[in-house]
């Protein structure tokens, strides 16, 4: 009996003697930690959200070269842009959300809502179904084994806390069972950094979106911009400028407006950056184009056009956009078939695409933007220049086509979710 109670004490002072070490044992069994700008906060939990894949792009700087003749010689404008590159394959896109103590992560909304510490990352898997393990580099262009980012000393769902964008950096990714491990190295655009690790599972949100990942435009009319316009006036006198005023030849697709160049030049730089697709006539041949947005400066009379009630008028769009025939073998099926967005990586080749009054329609023409999409555009029909007269002129009227478009749906990927 005696011995019973030896063993019996000896066991109650052991774990008596439990909270002397738990200060040290917890702080080192906690699942991971974020550095913001040299402040330390825990990071205790996370999921991985299953996102639409990514279409692989690579953007970059694109400068036209416009050359004219000026009145001391020969001009060359350099119009600054941007272009893209549409790869022929997808990557699997996941977030990875990491955050402090004080957020739930919920099954009804299928993300972390409360507020703290957190860090997101959103990683380009080489594999679409599940995060590859390895090292993953920042671009902005889905590349497999690439990443980009937000993060927030104090982020709040319900609120309007503003995230920091990553700028740079690497995260390097392992897993054993349903035990992963991130670390991350990072700086924000402030330049500030942002580093940490996590052990421990995540949780899995599938936020994958299944309807609706097309974008259709239906029975948009383009018309063509002419190079010049010219009319006699009551008067008698032959006039002859640019096409400015009139012709809607400028579609930007995400929120299926035209523009004449007149209605663009009040437009903000983050919607001109949009104006993706544009068409332009060759009176010569009779033939409507379509036409690169930044090159269409050109038939403006180029940068500017003076006259008493025009000085300095900008007519500059950043936006190089590529087109080409689709081949002889896409028809009006494979058109409506386009439904996913697997279904929108073409070979794709730059050509001119040049169309004449009194086609037979439908043609189809495959189109690569700036912006990254790539996409399809069935021509229903041609119409002819015509004229009208309006105050007892007689004025020219362009050219135009109806055309139906389908792009992949862009969708919104939350900073931090």
């Amino acid at each position: 009996m005696k011995k019973n109670c030896r063993i019996l004490t000896a066991m109650l002072l052991a774990l008596i003697g439990l909270p002397s070490c738990s200060d040290e044992d917890n702080e080192l069994s906690a699942t991971g930690r974020i550095s913001f700008y040299g402040e330390n906060y825990l990071l205790e939990q996370g999921a991985i959200y299953h996102d639409n894949n990514h279409t692989v792009i690579a953007v970059t700087d694109y400068t036209f070269e416009d050359r004219y003749q000026g009145e001391d010689g020969e001009k060359v404008d350099q119009v600054k842009g941007f272009s893209a590159e549409v790869k022929g394959k997808q990557t699997g896109n996941f977030l990875i959300g990491l955050y402090e103590q004080g957020f739930v992560l919920s099954d009804l909304t299928k993300d972390a809502r409360g507020s703290g510490a957190c860090i997101c990352l959103r990683v380009a898997s080489p594999e679409v179904d599940r995060i590859v393990p390895g090292k993953y580099a920042y671009s902005l262009n889905r590349d497999e084994y690439s990443f980009k980012g937000n993060s927030s000393v104090k982020y709040n769902s319900g609120g309007s806390t503003t995230a920091n964008e990553l700028s740079e950096g690497e995260i390097n990714i392992s897993q054993e069972g349903d035990i992963y491990t991130i670390t991350f190295n990072c700086k924000t655009s402030f330049g500030g950094p942002i580093e940490g690790t996590y052990t421990g599972s995540l949780k899995s949100f599938d936020i994958r979106k299944e309807i609706g990942t097309v974008n259709f435009y239906e029975n948009v009319k383009l018309e063509a911009l002419f190079d010049k316009v010219e009319y006699t006036d009551p008067e008698g006198v032959f006039h002859s400028e640019p096409d400015y005023l009139r012709a809607t030849s400028f579609f930007l697709s995400s929120t299926q407006q035209v523009y004449s160049a007149n209605l663009y030049k009040e437009l903000t730089e983050s919607v001109k950056k949009g104006i993706d697709i544009a068409l332009a006539y060759d009176r010569t041949n009779q033939a409507v184009y379509f036409e690169s947005p930044i090159k269409m400066r050109a038939l403006l009379w180029h940068n500017t056009f003076q006259n008493e009630s025009l000085l300095d008028y900008s007519f500059d769009l950043p936006c190089h956009t590529k087109y080409m025939p689709a081949p002889q073998s896409f028809t009006n099926a494979d058109f409506e078939a386009l439904a996913q967005q697997e279904d929108f990586v073409f070979d794709f080749t730059e050509s001119k695409v040049s169309i004449p009054v009194g086609s037979t329609t439908p043609l189809f023409v495959f189109v690569q933007t700036g912006n990254g999409l790539q996409g399809a555009i069935r021509i229903k029909e041609v119409i002819p220049e015509s004229t009208e007269m309006i105050g007892g002129i007689v004025y020219p009227v362009n050219p135009a086509i109806v055309m139906d478009v389908k792009f992949p749906r862009s969708f919104s990927e939350q900073q931090i979710r």
